[in-house]
């Protein structure tokens, strides 16, 4: 991480900014984080067939892990705007992968439900060219 965390510092001090307070650069960020999760859905609707594309699923898989990065760059530019040292993201990231972690355990021993591998999308929120693939076949 340690390589990384200095590439995004490196990029990101190029953008002029006068304190982690500054508010303008921080909103512009966040945006920018927002516009990343955007496109990550919209690649996950393609994915899940809710969104017609003519891309194939690897395609698809492709430019989801490239808007994922994006995404991962961005939220690393908001964290060097608020002058956080890599020990401290790194303490932070343990402390909430733990968090996490302990969170899905619970929620794995409550209900034991086996997982596939494909999302399934509830009949009313599938379009009608969804339903009409399925009665096909």
């Amino acid at each position: 991480m340690s390589t990384l965390f200095r590439k995004v510092k490196a990029v990101s001090d190029f953008q002029e900014t006068k304190s982690p307070a500054d508010n303008l650069m921080l909103l512009k960020r966040a945006l920018k984080l927002t516009e990343e999760s955007g496109e990550i859905a919209a690649e996950v609707l393609k994915l899940v067939d809710y969104k017609s594309t003519d891309e194939t699923p690897k395609q698809i898989v492709e430019h989801l892990k490239e808007e994922a990065v994006d995404a991962l760059i961005t939220a690393l530019d908001i964290i060097n705007h608020l002058k956080m040292s890599e020990e401290e993201v790194v303490f932070v990231m343990e402390s909430k992968l733990d968090k996490w972690k302990n969170k899905h355990i619970e929620k794995n021993n409550k209900s034991q439900v086996k997982s596939d591998s494909k999302v399934k999308i509830p009949e009313e929120w599938k379009s009608s060219k969804q339903k009409k693939k399925k009665s096909k076949i």
